[in-house]
This record gives structure tokens, C-alpha cells and sequence, in this order.
């Protein structure tokens, strides 16, 4: 588990620090206060052994083209792309830090039984290299750090991979990237084989009550998931309801990532503001069982008040509310505690 984490020259973060991390960290904070560039470090930071992460980011940013000039230059505080970017987080093994750094030409080859080049670059490229992205992780105190390459050619963008070693797992969620529907299908059904079906069906009664049973049946060349809720025949997944996919997203990344991390951005997104303390009742459950650390993001005012309420007693020490605060051009954190909290909702205070 992640215990602290610091950014520096990363999109807004031109130096930031966030410590006493919890298994929950419930993220709050005006727009453009870098709540989502927050999880976008977290992601690339575990995610360091796979280059084309960082091509996912901008395109759940709307980004579908990269060229030449521009280049992942978004990915540097203030564009300025002659800077390293850091982000660093501790955990109880110790510290690593993961580097990125643009540079105009390739600088160096990686071992080729550390890589596995994407499908379109099964063998080394004789083509000319225009710019390169360099990714380069390593634990404190290790001696050979681990690097990926992104490399813009005449042929476009190769990335590579790390592919020996545990690596380890996490998902990211959010309204503009909503897990996969092949995805969900192939982690419903390894729930189902483990046993898990009973105990998913439970939770998404929250959000439909009529909910009878969960199956995931071939249909033609495809999977799909369906849901009997007590009609002629069972739905499909997509006409249950966009409570219910989310939800059942949410359940199927904390089982699918066990030991590992799960970012969600709005995590109240979908869901009716009278069901959202047994959104994190759920949420609770099911990451405490898979030992998975939640970072989530919100604007809403209800998701505070549902926290306060699903944590209260002794849970309050799994959960950490962090505000973004955006001053002179800095972004600064601002924390609470669950007993802040809510004081703050008692007295009208502004959280969000």
C-alpha cells in the first residue's frame, strides 16, 4: 500500500507532496485542480512497465492524434519539456521513483529480454528516431533501474514493455473510460468461478432491487452479460442500467486487482445520491477483502456526506479526505480527517 507520494514537473504539479495515505483517499477540489492529473501520476507510477499508458492518458483526454511537435509535451509543467518529470510514492518496502524525460533522438538501447515490442514492432525499427520518451523506474537502494521507450518514427508511435517480473495491478475509472465491456465480461466471469456471484449479485440489488441472478452467455462471435431481474427473459448488461454497470465495475476492478490499486475519477458518477453510503459500504467490503487501496475523486456534496456516514465509528481511520487547493500557480493539498469532515458538513464549511 502506497503510505505517500510526491510529483514534481508533471502537467500541474510543479512540486507536491501528499502523505498518511489510508486505504481510502477520497479526492475533493475545485476544476483545474489537478484532481485527475493526481490519479494520472498514480497510474503511470504503477503502471511504469508499460509505456503505452501514457498514450492512454491522452486519449481519455480527447487526444486521438499524436504528432511531432507536440509529443506528450502536455505531460510537462507548463509545457516546459526540457524538465524531468518525478513522481515518487513510499511504501512499507521502501521508496521508488519514476522518471520521465523527453528527448529528441534515441539515447540508448534496453535489453531485449526485458521488452516485448508492441504488435506492430516485432523487431527493431531501422527508421530513423524523431523523439523519444523515456520512462525509468527504480527502487531506492536497487542497483539497475527499469526502463521503457515511447519512440515517434516515420511510422508513428512504438512503445514498450516490461514483461518479466510481478508487476503490479491496478485500474483506472472514470465517466470517460468506463471499464471495457470485454473486460468486465472476462472478470465477472472469473468472480463467477471463484464463487463470488451470490455475494456481486448482493450488492448490486442496492442500486436494482429486482436483481435475481448475474450470467455471462456466448452470443455469436461475442460475450455478453445478463442480468434476470425476474422478467420473460434476462436483460443484457447495457439495458439494467447505468447504476448497476458501474457499480458492478467498480466490485469487478477491486476483485480483479487484488493486493493492487484502483483509481475511480468522480466515483459518485451514475449513482442516485440516496444509495451512494451503500455505494461505500460496498466499496469498503469488497476492497478490504482483495486488500486493494481506493483513490477517488468528487464534486459532489452528497459523496461527502455518504463517506461520513459509511466510515463512521471505527472505520474513520481507513479513509483520508484530501482537498486540492490551487494558489499561485501551486497546487498544495489540504487534508481532513473523518471527525474534520464532519464538523465541517455540520458548520456549512466548503470541502469540495
Amino acid at each position: 500500500m502506497l503510505q505517500s507520494i510526491s510529483i514534481s514537473a508533471f502537467k500541474g504539479f510543479r512540486s507536491f507532496e501528499m502523505s498518511d495515505l489510508r486505504q481510502f483517499t477520497l479526492i475533493t477540489g475545485k476544476n483545474n485542480s489537478g484532481k485527475t492529473s493526481l490519479l494520472e501520476a498514480l497510474w503511470l507510477h504503477v503502471g511504469y512497465f508499460n509505456s503505452e499508458n501514457v498514450a492512454k492518458i491522452s486519449a481519455w483526454r480527447g487526444m486521438s492524434a499524436i504528432d511531432s511537435q507536440t509529443f506528450f509535451s502536455d505531460l510537462f509543467h507548463n509545457l516546459e519539456t526540457s524538465r524531468v518529470i518525478e513522481i515518487a510514492a513510499k511504501t512499507k518496502d521502501g521508496k521508488a521513483v519514476l522518471t520521465i524525460e523527453r528527448q529528441a533522438a534515441s539515447t540508448g538501447t534496453l535489453k531485449q529480454d526485458e521488452l516485448s515490442r508492441s504488435r506492430a514492432q516485432q523487431s527493431p525499427s531501422t527508421a530513423p528516431i524523431l523523439d523519444t520518451l523515456l520512462l525509468r523506474y527504480r527502487r531506492v537502494g536497487a542497483k539497475n533501474p527499469r526502463s521503457v521507450q515511447i519512440r515517434f518514427g516515420p511510422g508513428g508511435l512504438e512503445f514498450d514493455r516490461i514483461t518479466q517480473g510481478n508487476m503490479p495491478k491496478c485500474h483506472f475509472l472514470s465517466v470517460t473510460r468506463p471499464m471495457p465491456y470485454e473486460e468486465l465480461c472476462m472478470y465477472l466471469r472469473d468472480a463467477i468461478f471463484a464463487g463470488e456471484k451470490e455475494r456481486i449479485s448482493e450488492a448490486l440489488r442496492m442500486v436494482e432491487p429486482r436483481i435475481k441472478d448475474l450470467m455471462v452467455f456466448p452470443v455469436g462471435k461475442t460475450t455478453m452479460i445478463f442480468v434476470d431481474v425476474g422478467l420473460a427473459r434476462p436483460l443484457a448488461l447495457p439495458f439494467a442500467g447505468e447504476g448497476t454497470r458501474s457499480l458492478l465495475a467498480l466490485l469487478l476492478a477491486m476483485f480483479s486487482a487484488s493486493g493492487g490499486i484502483l483509481l475511480v475519477d468522480e466515483i459518485d458518477s451514475g449513482f442516485h445520491h440516496t444509495i451512494l453510503p451503500k455505494v461505500w459500504d460496498a466499496v469498503r467490503s469488497f476492497a478490504r477483502e482483495a486488500r486493494v487501496q481506493v483513490f477517488a475523486t468528487t464534486h459532489s456534496l452528497d459523496c461527502l456526506f455518504a463517506v461520513r456516514q459509511s466510515f463512521a465509528g471505527n472505520a474513520g481511520d481507513e479513509i483520508g479526505i484530501v482537498r486540492l487547493d490551487r494558489t499561485d500557480g501551486a497546487i498544495a493539498p489540504v487534508n481532513y480527517s473523518l471527525e474534520e469532515l464532519d464538523t465541517a458538513l455540520q458548520m456549512g464549511l466548503e470541502v469540495r
